[in-house]
């Protein structure tokens, strides 16, 4: 991601398209460069944190990547042993993630989630995604989440912490992104019968955080 003076208008709106291979390797409007493939060690050691903050939050089994980009999220975990699954709105992501979990990966349009069975999914995860949507589709994704999860969702993302960003672009992460506030992130999530458990600072970027909300 890459911090942009507040501006009212995007300079990449969004579209399935940017998260295009300039994106995933070439680093193209604020997208990953090396980081990004399987081998690498510093990817190795943000699939084992992931892997660690939602398994501290509780045993489960079945775990829903919302925006899982090349599929590493589900490759590392289905070979810990978890029934992993991911969606992802990049055609081109989607194509290139790895043979061993392409029949578990899934195209989708960035809310939709009909082909899950309600209340099937243990945790749904969703890491750096969701701040970079329209306001209209989170609206309807948040949901949707909703509906098929029947423990736990756990995102992480950045939040316009003092509240004074009133709503403007502030970066760049293949699309010119805004961020929420604490409470607004509450207010698409905390429902439902779910409850905001804890969110805490990443710590590895500003103003990042995660939020967990269980309806145990």
């Amino acid at each position: 991601m890459i911090a942009i003076p507040p501006n009212s208008t995007p300079e990449f709106p969004w579209s399935p398209n940017q998260f295009d291979a300039g994106y995933y390797g070439g680093q193209a409007r604020g997208g990953f460069g090396e980081e990004i493939k399987w081998e690498h060690a510093q990817q190795q050691v943000e699939l084992q944190n992931k892997f660690d903050i939602l398994k501290e939050e509780g045993d489960f089994r079945r775990v829903l990547f919302v925006g899982c980009a090349l599929g590493n999220e589900v490759r590392f975990f289905r070979e810990r042993g978890k029934q992993a699954y991911g969606v992802e709105i990049s055609e081109y992501a989607v194509a290139n993630c790895h043979e061993s979990v392409k029949r578990w990966v899934h195209l989708y349009d960035g809310w939709n989630l009909a082909r899950i069975t309600n209340k099937t999914i243990d945790i749904v995860a969703s890491f750096d995604v969701l701040t970079l949507m329209p306001d209209e589709m989170l609206r309807k994704l948040a949901p949707e989440m909703l509906r098929v999860c029947r423990n736990r969702i756990v995102i992480r993302t950045p939040v316009d912490k003092a509240s004074d960003q009133h709503g403007q672009y502030v970066g760049h992460d293949g699309v010119t992104f805004r961020c929420l506030t604490h409470d607004q992130w509450c207010e698409l999530f905390a429902r439902d019968g779910f409850k905001l458990k804890r969110s805490f600072d990443s710590n590895s970027v500003p103003n990042e955080m995660y939020f967990v909300f269980s309806c145990l």
